[in-house]
């Protein structure tokens, strides 16, 4: 793992695969890490260079400061990218590190040639939470309770595929570092680019700023994120968008179909 450090005394830990002379930039999800890409490494395009950090909060990276929205994990992005002189680069978001990714996108839209959402929550946000179950996993994190994050992870995420036992081990592992859940269930809610109050927060209608043109994958299995929400976000980003349907897959493409995937990815920046 490779360390930068922000202005805000944060240490943002990453990997850095290949070197291409094109750039790719690659957010995790929630109770995950970048180490939960692994799976997809072998397919990555060979004429890009890959950062994948774990945002702050997360994996290896440290968490001094709370956070109060995504867009403090945005900003964070932006720095760890002018840190590393990237001008330009296709800009990858899973899940809620989509929330970052359109974040980013909608506030810094200048230097991102193409923006690639995979199974993300959507421009509005995550407004509908249940505290209890938070709670729940919240407790599990801290208790380091190994077995209830591994069923966690079988019943929502793995609908298609599992890792295998050593994989999935580091996986839980990594899972069971954030620091941060709680904080990140309230960002969600409160996250909003829409031109309308999402029950939680009023929208700032910054989904108008993104440029890039806009890949949105959704697995026909996802249990997490419904097609509707993939749909809505689509629709908003007008013309920019496209939506690429997995078959057999679940909330974790990059695991149960990484070659189909990263062809989609690749066809999709060719073009």
């Amino acid at each position: 793992m490779l360390n930068i450090k922000l202005s805000n005394n944060e240490i943002i830990s990453y990997r850095k695969i290949g070197n291409g002379s094109k750039v790719m930039i690659m957010i995790h999800g929630n109770i995950c890490s970048g180490l939960h890409f692994k799976p997809i490494i072998p397919y990555l395009p060979r004429d890009y260079t890959v950062y994948i950090p774990d945002l702050r909060g997360f994996g290896q990276s440290s968490y001094i400061k709370k956070i109060n929205e995504i867009g403090d994990l945005s900003k964070d992005l932006h720095e760890f990218i002018k840190k590393l002189k990237i001008e330009s680069f296709a800009l990858l978001g899973w899940s809620a590190g989509g929330c970052v990714c359109l974040d980013y996108a909608s506030n810094y839209p200048e230097n991102i040639d193409a923006l690639i959402l995979i199974e993300s929550v959507g421009y509005k946000g995550c407004p509908v939470y249940d505290p209890a179950q938070v709670m729940t996993i919240s407790n599990a994190i801290n208790s380091k309770d190994t077995n209830f994050m591994e069923e966690l992870w079988d019943k929502a995420i793995y609908v298609n595929k599992k890792p295998d036992e050593k994989d999935n081990k580091e996986y839980i592992e990594a899972s069971l570092n954030q620091r941060n859940l709680i904080e990140i269930y309230r960002a969600l809610s409160t996250f909003n680019i829409s031109n309308e109050n999402n029950g939680c927060s009023n929208g700032n209608n910054n989904i108008k700023n993104i440029k890039a043109p806009v890949l949105l994958t959704w697995g026909e299995n996802d249990c997490i994120v419904s097609k509707e929400e993939i749909d809505e976000t689509a629709k908003a980003l007008n013309s920019k968008s496209e939506v690429i349907v997995l078959k057999n897959s679940g909330h974790s493409p990059f695991l149960d179909c990484p070659e189909y995937l990263m062809s989609k990815i690749e066809s999709f920046l060719a073009n």
